[in-house]
């Protein structure tokens, strides 16, 4: 088991890179998973985050069809950390799901350091 900083959900390789260096240049600790079973195992494990930033659109397996899959993932980890911290950044509007879910809705039009410093806010660092 791991307690990471950010837990990010994101099947686009090069964003997670970029992600994860930004992340550890603020000093947080980081884990990226590229599709929802990948997700599932880490929760499986007992691995948690702080906050859990969740892409729109991945998919379920490694090389499979991308489809809308952040409900499935804020579904998921409700189920495994009811009061986690979590952020739907898709360039996708889901302020919907996020309002219903009690997670916060945050495009991607929104640049990567500004971002980290709405984490660090959510996890007082």
């Amino acid at each position: 088991m791991a307690i990471y900083d950010i837990i990010h959900i994101e099947d686009d390789p090069i964003e997670r890179r970029l992600f994860e260096k930004t992340a550890k240049r603020e000093g947080m600790s980081f884990f990226g998973v590229g599709f929802l079973n990948e997700l599932e195992k880490c929760l499986a494990n007992e691995n948690r985050a702080k906050v859990y930033v969740i892409d729109g659109n991945f998919p379920e397996t490694e090389g499979g069809r991308i489809l809308p899959l952040a409900p499935k993932a804020l579904e998921m980890i409700r189920n495994s950390h009811l009061e986690s911290n979590i952020i739907l950044y898709s360039s996708n509007d889901l302020s919907k799901i996020a309002e219903e879910k009690n997670a916060e809705y945050v495009n991607k039009s929104i640049v990567t350091g500004k971002l980290m410093e709405k984490i660090k806010q959510m996890i007082g660092k």
